[in-house]
């Protein structure tokens, strides 16, 4: 029997100098649910699709050719971060290497934000800008139709490739209706080789506009949602198919639409469910009906990306401040919610030295209370904001060596702070994170100071 496939999917390998420990804490530690759903596609569509979680599994470039060598397909697809790009074209030269036939396709955030950098690299046929469901789907139809000249290529939106004439971008593709796109495959991976085997995203879109973030450029302003009878039918089909009970759901914005939300709680109050999300500070004070529900239906952690510690920083990034993050805290803590993490950025256009001190010390009670609080230096990613009009933040970007583009080293300056002195300063900080772990959970927390890259979850 042959086992021979149309399409191969792969994420990126891990950079070199990060820690295989950096799988083995659980937020880092979820199926590619991106790429999953462009695999459901193409089987929904009736092509053999294998995917390879090369990030996870520790695999290395040149592994590729052996993959190939295997399962012999005629496009291999990878998705990368800006963090991974350097990762992908390794990837996509030894499979030109391997067998020049074979076309190649990268997708994913950083592909969307620069599709004309990606093509400057020969070793890449085509760029898939955005979601890629129905994108890969139409491009594998162009690909295996028996029209050699391709012309079919300029009617799929969404991507970008070379012709004789230079380089070629289609029209955007619309936000998809997310109902329609079909489950991810989870049958194409170890599931048991995650610790996230819970994760679910049941929302795409992010209506925040936040200066320091990129991840918009992919999912767009248009905030998407699964009917909340189709997410149940997800989870009970997780319970069903490999006894998970906990859930994770990893989305930038589960709780800006309380109404679906308290829809939701209602029908998991049903089940036995265990679960958590990322919540807004906003959203549970705003809507003092959301966080009760939310606990009664199984709600056990929340995440909250809290970026300062400083009342005039956050009112500027957030609209908050630290009484109403430690307040909602607090009733969290009180109404059941066992576990919290609480991220912050070093590197804000308005942070100085007392700033970051007012961070620290927030970082230090939230500690306290038993948060975890991953810390990272501002990083600008292509698509956010501060990396399209730094000079608009008094931003300075010293890099765009793309291999750079971790959470654990500063790349920019700013009006307050050098390069040289975020560097120290976030050192100092991390040293500081450090020393209220016990040693068992060091690891843990250097781990969950984003030393992977950037977070995007779907």
């Amino acid at each position: 029997m042959s086992n021979a496939v149309d399409v191969l999917l792969l994420t990126t390998p891990r950079a070199p100098h990060l820690s295989p420990a950096s799988v083995q804490v659980s937020e880092n530690s979820a199926p590619p649910l991106g790429l999953l759903c462009v695999a459901a596609a193409l089987e929904q569509a009736g092509f053999s699709v294998a995917v390879v979680d090369f990030y996870q599994n520790g695999h290395k470039p040149r592994d590729v050719v052996e993959l190939i060598d295997v399962l012999r397909p005629r496009i291999v697809g990878i998705s990368a971060l800006t963090s991974g790009i350097h990762m992908a074209y390794r990837l996509c030269r030894h499979v030109k290497a391997a067998a020049p036939h074979v076309h190649t396709v990268v997708g994913g955030p950083h592909g969307t934000a620069l599709p004309e950098e990606v093509l400057s690299h020969p070793e890449v046929d085509f760029v898939v800008r955005g979601e890629g469901e129905q994108t890969m789907v139409e491009l594998t139809r162009v690909l295996f139709s028996r029209d050699k000249s391709k012309a079919g290529l300029f009617f799929v939106s969404g991507i970008s490739f070379r012709n004789r004439n230079g380089n070629v971008s289609t029209q955007d593709r619309a936000p998809m209706d997310f109902d329609s796109a079909p489950l991810p495959a989870r049958h194409l991976v170890p599931m048991a080789n995650y610790l996230q085997q819970g994760a679910i995203v049941s929302s795409r879109g992010c209506t925040y506009r936040c200066w320091f973030c990129s991840s918009v450029t992919f999912n767009t302003h248009k905030y998407r949602y699964r009917s909340n009878d189709l997410v149940m039918q997800e989870m009970d089909l997780l319970r069903e198919r490999y006894g998970t009970r906990s859930f994770e759901f990893i989305e930038d914005t589960f709780t800006c639409m309380p109404d679906r939300i308290l829809s939701l709680t209602g029908l998991l109050r049903s089940r036995d469910y265990e679960w958590s999300c990322q919540a807004t500070i906003p959203d549970l004070n705003e809507h003092p009906a959301l966080l009760p529900s939310m606990v009664e239906a199984g709600c056990r952690g929340l995440f909250f990306g809290i970026e300062s510690g400083n009342d005039e920083v956050l009112k500027k990034i957030k609209h908050m401040s630290r009484k109403k993050i430690l307040g909602t805290i607090d009733r969290a803590r009180t109404q059941g919610v066992k576990h919290f993490v609480t991220s912050f950025i070093i590197g804000h256009p308005w942070d100085t030295r007392e700033a970051i001190a007012d961070t620290l010390d927030l970082i230090l009670e939230l500690r306290a209370r038993g948060a975890h609080t991953p810390v990272s230096i501002l990083v600008p990613f292509p698509g956010s904001p501060i990396a399209k009009w730094p000079e608009k933040f008094g931003i300075t970007i010293h890099s765009v060596d793309w291999a750079d583009y971790y959470y654990n080293r500063a790349l920019i300056s700013t009006s307050n702070l050098c390069r040289e002195e975020l560097d120290e300063i976030y050192f100092s900080v991390i040293e500081s994170v450090v020393a209220t772990a016990g040693t068992a959970d060091a690891v843990g927390e250097m781990s969950r100071s984003r030393l992977g890259g950037e977070v995007v979850t779907n």
